[in-house]
Order: structure tokens, then sequence, then C-alpha cells
């Protein structure tokens, strides 16, 4: 059993003036601010971040063929609302060391063990107050002579912000043989994040203006396949050498977007349903135009120029592929 707590605090107070007196005996401006007359501005804020965590873990291990392991932990962050700012994430693991059973005999292979472990984590990845709506005294309205400060909301936030959730399984095995001189390990892995904190443009016309406010949205997958291998060998008394050769093959898939979204674009790369985070979307080509008869050999098939940007290519340009058979070169239609 254990337990951790952390508490992160950061507080800033700041005032400002305009126009310093100056000391006309020494010609220096004067260093505080009772002696400069204008714009009197004060402001402060606080950040806080707290996280309480409880964790225990219960071991079992029968003549070191039978092992498991058991382990769950509560965590509880102040960057959600008091309703959901807890959550809980077990793990479990599980190995079986057949080379100690006494039906195996295999005098090449001095130990091999199956092992597999499914378990959760949480994330908690955003800002201090992405739950709380703030106030701020931006605007100020004229009453007879007197100019009132008023406060208004800006920003508007999600209050049903919870925890993002990592869940992982994986299936592996470590052998060992040739008298502890080659060893080999390989896992397959496949991990899934629910409800990723990530931030969701909305509409102006709501009277956000504070930034895209964070939403649980995106449900990512991730699979695949590790291996190592270890050659550890001697020549003569006094020489020892080690090879090692590993490897991983990875896939990641885009199971939905939430929120009626189908996809995502960001620079030249594409993000949708189904498919991989990123792919990359680029315009076709086919080398470059050598000559000029080339160049001017490069229409449509009813003999229209294919232009880039307007521009129609000459000898030396990229030859770009005119996909959709309109004589334009665009981001939206070829790629």
């Amino acid at each position: 059993m254990g337990t951790s707590y952390t508490d992160n605090n950061y507080e800033r107070i700041w005032g400002t003036k305009t126009n310093v007196l100056m000391n006309s005996s020494n010609g220096n401006y004067y260093e505080y601010l009772d002696a400069v007359v204008d714009d009197p501005k004060t402001g402060g804020y606080r950040d806080m971040e707290r996280l309480f965590s409880v964790f225990g873990r219960v071991n079992y291990n029968y003549d070191q063929r039978y092992l498991l392991s058991f382990t769950i932990r509560r965590d509880q962050s102040s960057k959600f609302a008091p309703e959901h700012n807890t959550g809980y994430f077990p793990s479990f693991s599980a190995g079986w060391r057949i080379s100690q059973e006494k039906f195996f005999d295999v005098p090449w292979i001095d130990d091999l063990k199956i092992r597999g472990n499914y378990g959760m984590l949480g994330t908690s990845n955003i800002g201090y107050w992405d739950w709380v709506e703030m106030i701020n005294n931006f605007p100020q309205a004229v009453f007879g002579d007197q100019v009132v400060t008023g406060m208004t909301q800006i920003e508007l936030k999600n209050h049903d912000l919870k925890w993002e959730k990592m869940t992982q399984l994986n299936l592996g095995f470590d052998l060992v043989m040739l008298q502890n001189r080659l060893m080999v390990s390989a896992d397959y892995f496949n991990k899934e994040t629910k409800d990723v904190l990530t931030p969701m443009e909305i509409l102006s016309s709501t009277g956000h203006n504070g930034g895209a406010p964070y939403v649980n949205a995106a449900t990512l997958r991730n699979k695949g396949i590790e291996f190592s291998v270890t050659w550890n060998d001697r020549i003569g008394k006094d020489f020892k050498y080690g090879v090692n050769i590993n490897g991983s093959y990875i896939t990641n898939k885009i199971v939905s977007l939430g929120y009626g979204q189908d996809g995502f674009s960001e620079w030249n790369t594409k993000s949708l349903v189904g498919g991989s985070i990123g792919d990359w979307y680029l315009v076709k080509t086919d080398g470059i135009f050598r000559t000029a008869e080339e160049a001017a050999a490069h229409v449509t098939a009813d003999g229209k120029p294919i232009t880039v940007g307007g521009y129609i290519p000459q000898a030396g340009d990229v030859k770009y592929i005119d996909v959709n058979g309109d004589s334009k070169i665009t981001a939206d239609d070829d790629r």
C-alpha cells in the first residue's frame, strides 16, 4: 500500500502606471510607483493543482512457476469538477514459467516463461482551470459622469471533463537457451485510449472568445509487436562479447473523434476516422519538365494547359499530376 500527494501553487501580483516623473536635480526617473501619475493598473491570479493518489499491490509466486500480480490505484485531481475528479485504475499480470514444470524436458532450453498483463492508466493533461468558467473585468460603461468597470464571461468551459483512460493488453514470452547464451523476447500489445482530452473549436456566434475549450472526444488504438534477440558468448578466457537485435512494428488507428467529427487537417496531414493519425496528403508529382516542348505538352484531355496557381510550368519546373482533370493544380482537389 502507498499514497502520494502533490500540491502545486503559483501566484502573481502586478501593478503598473505610466508617465514616470523625473528628478530635475539629477535627471533620473523616480523608481517608485507613487512618483508615477497616470493610468494605474493592478492585477493578479493564482494557479493551483492538487493530486492525491492511493495505490496498492498484491503479488503471488508459487515455486517460481506461477506468478500473479494485481495493482490498483485511485487518483483524485483538482483539474476536474468534484463529481468527475476521481479515477480508479486497475492492472493485472500473470506469468507461467513452463521450464520449471516436471513434464518439460528440453535440454537446450534453459528458461521459458509465458506472460501477459492488462491494465488501465489515467491522464489529466489539461490546464489548471479548464472546467471553471472565468470572469474578467474588461468591459466599461459610462453612467453619468463616471466610468464604471463591469465583468463578463467570455470563455465557455466544459464542466463534464473527466479522466482520459488508456487500457493496454500485453502478451509475450521470454526464452533463454544454449547455456544462457541466446535470449529471445517477443511481445504483442494492443493499447486503446478513450475519452482523449483535446481542444474542440466552437462557433464564435456562441459568444466564446477564449480559445478552443477542452472536451473528452477521441478514441485511439495502437497495436503491434516488439522483439529482441541477444547473443552473449566468450572467446578464450578474457574476451567476452554480446550482440543484440531488436525491432518493432506498430500501427495506429483513429476509432472515433466524437461530436460528429470524421476527421481533421493540420498542415499537409489529414487524420480520418478509420485511418492513422497524421497521414501525409501531398500533390502527386511525375518528375520535372526537361524541355520546353515537354512543358508545353502538359495539357488536359481537351487541350487546356495545366497551371499551378495560375502559372504555366516551364522547363525545370516540377511536373504535377492533375488528378481531377480541371487543368488547375490545387491542394484541395489533387491530393
